[in-house]
């Protein structure tokens, strides 16, 4: 109406005066909504908690001369050695090992349900430790998720074997997990740091959606495979890592969908996490075409 300002408290007006600003208005709202939608659902079944508590970080990355090493008890899991021993959940025994490290003050980041720190070994290697927001560390709760990573790396080495000859192959490589236990008792996960440079992706959650801007059809191809592979009993999802090259990617954090809503928790979005990933790969490419023509045509106008 005349006289009415153009923004809106739901609805935003755009003044369009060519055909540039029109390519560029339309891929811009479809950006918008493929991104907010992605960010809204993105921590569905990662935490039931509304809101999160807020954390002090620091992502500044410490200077080491000014902290001390500590002595911690390392633990690990063995490989995985297959399928039905999975699914029989059979014990596995950690193995134990000594490491010196240092750790920073504060976290440099923080997720649904995780915070991470800068770390460094005795022997120089750059390290990212995590623990629990708002849940108490032990040993249980360290180890299952250390399953679940093992789990990951299991497939994926299947994954990378089966395809190895197979033209424009992409490898995936899920980072190595372990977890320490400070002298003061506290626990904490620990993991190789992903490179600086690289540039961290989420390309879909647990709870069935893909982030549009950011689809890789090398990592539906993979979650497709893990389901296949275990005759629809469990899938690998929330993919997120950096691409280390044009042929490997490196990922981290998965969560692993089951039909057995009692395994893999609290990220475990079971049978209908798995049908909405698989439903929404279906038309994840024409989505992603068509933001990447609209990309194309804002370039080229």
């Amino acid at each position: 109406p005349a006289g009415a300002t153009a923004s809106y408290k739901y609805i935003e007006e755009m003044k369009i005066g060519s055909e540039k600003e029109v390519a560029g208005a339309m891929f811009s709202i479809a950006s918008s909504i493929a991104s907010s939608t992605f960010t809204a659902t993105a921590t569905v079944g990662r935490s039931k908690k509304k809101t999160r508590t807020k954390v002090e970080l620091d992502k500044e990355r410490p200077d080491w001369e000014e902290y001390g090493l500590q002595r911690v008890v390392k633990l690990s899991l063995p490989p995985v050695e297959s399928l039905d021993a999975v699914k029989k959940d059979a014990a596995v025994s950690l193995v134990q090992s000594q490491l010196r490290l240092k750790i920073a003050k504060k976290p440099f980041a923080q997720g649904s349900l995780r915070v991470a720190y800068y770390g460094i070994t005795s022997s120089g290697q750059k390290v990212v430790l995590k623990k629990l927001i708002d849940k108490k560390m032990s040993d249980e709760i360290a180890t299952d998720a250390l399953k679940i990573q093992e789990l990951a790396i299991f497939f994926a080495d299947k994954y990378n074997k089966k395809h190895a000859t197979s033209a424009g192959h992409k490898r995936i490589r899920f980072l190595p997990c372990s977890f320490v236990k400070f002298p003061d008792g506290q626990i904490m996960w620990i993991e190789p740091e992903i490179p600086e440079a690289a540039k961290f992706d989420k390309y879909c959650d647990n709870n069935g959606h893909w982030n549009w801007k950011n689809y890789s059809g090398t990592m539906a191809s993979f979650l497709k495979y893990t389901h296949k592979l275990s005759g629809g009993w469990l899938m690998v999802s929330d993919l997120q890592g950096v691409r280390l090259s044009k042929k490997e990617f490196v990922l981290t954090d998965p969560a692993i969908l089951c039909l057995d809503a009692t395994r893999f928790q609290p990220t475990n979005a079971g049978e209908e996490g798995m049908k909405r990933l698989l439903n929404e790969a279906k038309r994840a490419p024409d989505v992603h075409s068509t933001m990447i023509s609209m990309s194309a045509a804002v370039a080229g106008s």
